[in-house]
């Protein structure tokens, strides 16, 4: 919770008000599922300011959701690229690798998410990920 405070206030400090509030739409957006809109609006965030992990995760997110695999995968491993330190990041790729049968991607990403999490139950997750893998 603190590191997303943390990476919430570095974006504000260098992040336009449009993009702030747009980020704060696309979320609104997901909250409420329409996925599309919040879609448009983070691509559109994404092109504009790249450097925003929190961005590229809530796009890989609605990639998901809207059955757009590669873009979410994509999405994702740019926000470990931003954020070598995303449990949430590493959980979702761990899962699509698993969906894409490309057991090598999610055995490390679910290794990565047992050496990053902190929660017991996100390691417990991610030790029976990789035990099934085996």
């Amino acid at each position: 919770m603190k590191k997303t405070l943390a990476l919430f206030a570095l974006f504000a400090l260098f992040a336009s008000p449009a993009s702030i509030q747009t980020l704060a739409d696309a979320r609104r957006a997901y909250g409420q599922k329409e996925y599309e809109k919040a879609f448009a609006m983070l691509e559109s965030l994404a092109q504009s300011d790249g450097r925003n992990s929190e961005v590229h995760l809530l796009l890989g997110h609605v990639s998901s959701k809207l059955g757009k695999w590669d873009k979410a995968i994509q999405s994702f491993e740019e926000t470990t690229r931003l954020d070598p330190e995303s449990v949430a990041a590493y959980l979702q790729l761990g899962f699509l690798y698993e969906k894409r049968k490309d057991n090598v991607k999610a055995a490390e990403a679910w290794a990565k998410v047992l050496s990053l999490a902190k929660n017991e139950k996100t390691r417990e997750l991610a030790q029976k990920h990789l035990n099934n893998l085996k």
